[in-house]
Formats: structure tokens, C-alpha cells, sequence
């Protein structure tokens, strides 16, 4: 996603030379890099720029208000439930972070940023899953499976980044992070399964947030053109397609979180009702005593 804005006044010509800083030090690196120039009215660049810069700065702004307002309830309410779904919505928020701005102070490091905390993205996705409904109780099996799962992940995203820091050739990576992609797709898709089997309200809800995610990530895909669709300032709406999907997954599950709460006062209130009923049962049949 590097770019540079260059204008250039109509009539004139004018000689650039790039210099490349590839991310790999291998093979990948012996392969022709290419530039692609775009011509663009200056008018509407800066004015797409502007869009661009308005559109993320809502989302960033909607995640961060989700984040904070629950790590409060968090620390009322220390459930765990609450906690996890911060992190959850970091690890889908930062990533974009690390694509349209450089966070480090090399590219290498940004790189390895988005990896390491886009790869961390499923052992929250699976922990709150684990934590919200919760599955110890509703899919024994499935939580079994889910805790080995998210140990090998864990072990698996600290390798790479060991890897990485030994080889600096940051598409080595690749080889660990698109398998495991791949498997937790194939996890989600069973376990989003196996919860609506249960008829289980909580669990259902879950899996339509997910899904509204995975909606806005394969909209994105099928619908871009490679070449403008993920440059923030030539589409920026296009751009932003998945990350409008986590947006709505984050705020879909935090209305989970909330009827989840709501259930737990209601099922409180009726097992107070009901201890009380049964005080006065008690005492009524003293008194016949």
C-alpha cells in the first residue's frame, strides 16, 4: 500500500527514479518490482484523501468508544466476557491501522505488527466465543478443541515473529500465517455449525455477528479491482469494506453482551422471587405448625 503523491503540471515532462526496500530477504526479493502510476486530478485526490480520512476516522473513533466503554464493565463486573471482547476488537481494528499509516519506524516492523496482532485475531474470536455463551457447558467437545486450538495459535504467532527476527524475511511468515488462516476459516465455519444446532439464542446471535464480518470481507473481495479498489485514496469506500463488516461484528456483539447481561439480571431476579416464595411458604406453614 506505499504510495506518493506527485503532481506534475499538464504539458511538462518529468524523469522519477524509485528505489525499492523489499520486505524479504530471499527469493521473493530477486523478483522485478514494478511501479503502476496512476494519473489523477489533483482536485479530486485531495478531496477523495479527505473522504478517506473522514471515513477512517469514524471507524477508528466507533472502536475505540466500544473499547473503552466495555473494559469498563469489565472492571465492574470482572467477566471475563467483557475482556475479551476488548481485545477482540483491537485485533481487528489495529491491523487497518498498520495499512494506512506506518505505526513503526521501518517498514519490516509495521509488517510484522500487522501479523502478529491480525494472527492473534482468533484467540480472541475463539476465547470470547468460549466466554460469551459459554461453550463449557453448551459444547463440551467444542471447547476442548477451542483451547487446544487457541494454546497452538498463540505458540504458532510468537514462532513467526521469533522466525522473522532471525531471518528478517518477512514472507516466511507467510508460510505459517495463510495455512492457519485457512484452518481457522474451516473451524469457524464447523463451530458456527454446531452452535446453531443448539437453538441456543446467545450462540445464534454470535454467529450472525460473525457472519455479517465475513460478508463485508468476501463483498471486498469480489467486488475491488486490485489496482484501485485498495488505495485508500482512489476508492476510499471500497477500501473500508471490511473493515464496515467488523464494525458491524463489534457492535452486533456487543448487543450480545448486553442481552447476555440483561438474561443474568433476569435469572437473578427470578431465583430471588423465587427463594422469597419459598420463605414465605415456609413460614406459613410454621404458623399452621
Amino acid at each position: 500500500l506505499s504510495q506518493a503523491a506527485i503532481t506534475i503540471e499538464a504539458g511538462h515532462t518529468q524523469t522519477f527514479y524509485a528505489y525499492f526496500y523489499h520486505l524479504s530477504g530471499g527469493m521473493q526479493a530477486q523478483r522485478d518490482a514494478k511501479i503502476a502510476p496512476r494519473l489523477m486530478d489533483r482536485g479530486l485526490w485531495e478531496k477523495t484523501n479527505g473522504t478517506s480520512v473522514l471515513i477512517w476516522s469514524f471507524i477508528f473513533g466507533c472502536f475505540v468508544i466500544l473499547i473503552l466503554y466495555h473494559i469498563v464493565y469489565y472492571f465492574m463486573t470482572r467477566d471475563d466476557a467483557y475482556l475479551y471482547y476488548c481485545l477482540f476488537v483491537f485485533s481487528v481494528s489495529f491491523p487497518f491501522l498498520t495499512l494506512l499509516w506506518d505505526i513503526a519506524d521501518q517498514p519490516e516492523n509495521n509488517a510484522i505488527l500487522f501479523f502478529s496482532i491480525s494472527g492473534l485475531f482468533s484467540v480472541f474470536y475463539f476465547q470470547l466465543n468460549r466466554k460469551l455463551i459459554p461453550l463449557a457447558t453448551l459444547l463440551p467437545k467444542w471447547d476442548n478443541i477451542l483451547k487446544k486450538y487457541i494454546t497452538i495459535k498463540t505458540v504458532l504467532v510468537i514462532a513467526y515473529c521469533l522466525m522473522y527476527w532471525l531471518t528478517t524475511d518477512i514472507f516466511m511468515i507467510l508460510g505459517i500465517y495463510i495455512p492457519a488462516l485457512l484452518v481457522e476459516i474451516i473451524l469457524m465455519v464447523f463451530l458456527a455449525y454446531a452452535l446453531l444446532k443448539t437453538n441456543n439464542r446467545i450462540a445464534t446471535l454470535f454467529v450472525i455477528g460473525s457472519l455479517i464480518a465475513w460478508a463485508g470481507m468476501f463483498i471486498s473481495v469480489l467486488s475491488s479491482d486490485p489496482s484501485s479498489s485498495f488505495t485508500p485514496q482512489i476508492n476510499p469506500f471500497k477500501f473500508a469494506t471490511p473493515a464496515y463488516g467488523f464494525e458491524l461484528e463489534s457492535l452486533f456483539i456487543a448487543n450480545v453482551l448486553a442481552f447476555r447481561a440483561r438474561l443474568k439480571e433476569l435469572e437473578k431476579k427470578q431465583a430471588k422471587d423465587a427463594l422469597i416464595l419459598q420463605l414465605q411458604e415456609n413460614k406459613e406453614l410454621q404458623t399452621k405448625v
